[in-house]
């Protein structure tokens, strides 16, 4: 007979974003990426909007207060192997004027990004590609917009 599983954990991930190029980074003290290189993420409380566990979220990881734009997209993660099952919402938010990261975290350019892989975790890997296809099209559809005069 299969084990029964419980539910996916739902969880809220943040990408921050300065206008200097910088995202916010830090190590996992805990949960499913212990100890890996990721963004602040956390679990979605019952009946907590995406927004309010986003700034929730964000304020424990770092004591940065943001405020979220928008949803970007969704990631699924499942090992079974570890009895993980992950749906996690991706929030964009940008970085507030004068924002000191604290608590184990740090501002990183989006071009260094590349020398953090080897120790990120997955699902920050998984974010920051889709969030760069995101982008590439958003460049592109502003590219192919016709000429005003």
């Amino acid at each position: 007979m299969a084990k029964a599983y419980g539910l996916p954990q739902a969880e809220v991930a943040v990408i921050v974003l300065g206008g200097e190029g910088d995202v916010l980074l830090g190590k996992a003290k805990e949960g499913f990426d212990e100890g890996k290189l990721t963004i602040p993420i956390g679990p979605l409380f019952p009946f907590e909007s995406m927004s309010d566990a986003a700034k929730r979220i964000t304020a424990e990881w770092a004591s940065v207060a943001i405020e979220p734009q928008h949803a970007l997209f969704v990631c699924e993660s499942i090992v079974p192997d570890r009895e993980e099952h992950r749906v996690v919402v991706f929030v964009f938010a940008r970085k507030p004027p004068n924002s000191k990261a604290i608590k184990g975290s740090f501002w990183a350019s989006v071009r260094d990004l590349g020398d953090y892989q080897e120790e990120m975790s997955e699902v920050a890997k998984d974010g920051f590609l889709k969030l760069s296809m995101v982008l590439q099209r958003r460049a592109q559809a502003t590219d192919d917009r016709p000429a005003q005069a």
